[in-house]
C-alpha cells in the first residue's frame, strides 16, 4: 500500500494531509500506527475495505483524535454487541455506515461515544423496523439518512427512534418502497419539532390524505416525493401538493415555490372541487 504525500511543509515536517482517502484497499485492521502523527487528521474515508468489528472502529477513532469526519461505507461491519468503555467520547461530526450489515442495536451502542454527531448516514443496511428494544436517541443529530432499506412503518420508526432525535431537521427515507403510510395521527406529535426537510421519492406513498398529514408539521419546508404512486394518479402532481401543504416552500429539490405559483395552485384545487 503507497500514500501518496505533497511536497507542502506540512509533508517535509513528517505530516500526513489533514485529509485521507484509502478506499478498495482490503483494509481489516487498524495495524501498527507507532510513529505516525495523527492528532491533525480530520477526516478519514475508508470505503470498500474489510472492516468487520466495531472494536477496530473504536480502535481509529482513538488512534485520530482530531477526526470529525469517518466514512466506513460498504465494509463488513455487522450487529455484533459492543462492550465499550462508557467515559469514552470522541469528536466525530459526520458518520457514514452505508451499504453495512449493522442492526438498531450496535449503533445505538456506539452513539453516546459521539456526543457531537450531527449526520449519521445508514442507507443501504438491510435494517428492518426497530423492535420494542431499539432506541436510537442523540441529542444533537441533525442530519439522518435511511433510503434503501426494508423499512414498513413510520409509526414504528417515529415512535421508537425519531421521538429520541429533538434536534432533526433532515429525513430521508427515500427508495423504501413497503412506506406507504405516514405516521397515524397519534404519533404525528412525536416527530422531531425542527423537522424541515423530508425525503419520501420512491416510496409507497399513494392516497392524498396520507399527504394531507404533512401539513400538521409545522417547521417541514422542503419535500421530496419523486416516484410516489401518487404523483402517478395526479393530473397535475406538482399543483395539487403546492395547494394542499401551505407550509411546504420547496418541492422536489427544485426552485423555492413562488407566490404567484401558489395562488395558481390553490385557485385550481378550489375549482376542482366546486
Amino acid at each position: 500500500l503507497f500514500l501518496h504525500l505533497s511536497s507542502s511543509p506540512e509533508a517535509r515536517a513528517g505530516l500526513l494531509p489533514t485529509i485521507i482517502t484509502l478506499n478498495d484497499t482490503q483494509i481489516s485492521r487498524l495495524g501498527d500506527l507507532a510513529g505516525l502523527q495523527l492528532s491533525h487528521v480530520t477526516e478519514l474515508d475508508l470505503t470498500g475495505n474489510s472492516l468487520s468489528s466495531w472494536l477496530e472502529v473504536l480502535d481509529i477513532l482513538q488512534a485520530f483524535p482530531a477526526l470529525t469526519f469517518l466514512n466506513l461505507a460498504h465494509n463488513q461491519l455487522s450487529g455484533e454487541e459492543l462492550v465499550l468503555e462508557k467515559t469514552l467520547t470522541f469528536p466525530l461530526t459526520k458518520l457514514v455506515l452505508n451499504c453495512n450489515p449493522v442492526s438498531w442495536r450496535s449503533v445505538s451502542l456506539l452513539l453516546p461515544l459521539l456526543p457531537h454527531l450531527q449526520e449519521l448516514r445508514l442507507s443501504s443496511c438491510s435494517l428492518p423496523d426497530p423492535g420494542p428494544g431499539d432506541q436510537l436517541g442523540h441529542a444533537g443529530l441533525s442530519h439522518l439518512y435511511l433510503s434503501c432499506n426494508p423499512l414498513s412503518s413510520f409509526s414504528l420508526l417515529t415512535t421508537r427512534l425519531l421521538a429520541h432525535l429533538p434536534s432533526l431537521s433532515s429525513l430521508s427515507l427515500a427508495e423504501c418502497p413497503n412506506i406507504s403510510l405516514l405516521p397515524d395521527p397519534a404519533s404525528l406529535p412525536l416527530l422531531p419539532p425542527f423537522l424541515s426537510s423530508l425525503n419520501l421519492s420512491s416510496t409507497g406513498l399513494s392516497s392524498l390524505s396520507e399527504l394531507e398529514r404533512v401539513s400538521s408539521l409545522p417547521s417541514l419546508s422542503s419535500l421530496r416525493l419523486l416516484g410516489c404512486p401518487l404523483l402517478l394518479t395526479l393530473e397535475d402532481s406538482r399543483a395539487e401538493v403546492i395547494a394542499r401543504l401551505p407550509n411546504v416552500l420547496r418541492l422536489n429539490g427544485g426552485d423555492a415555490i413562488s407566490l404567484a405559483e401558489r395562488e395558481d395552485a390553490e385557485r385550481a384545487l378550489v375549482r376542482r372541487w366546486m
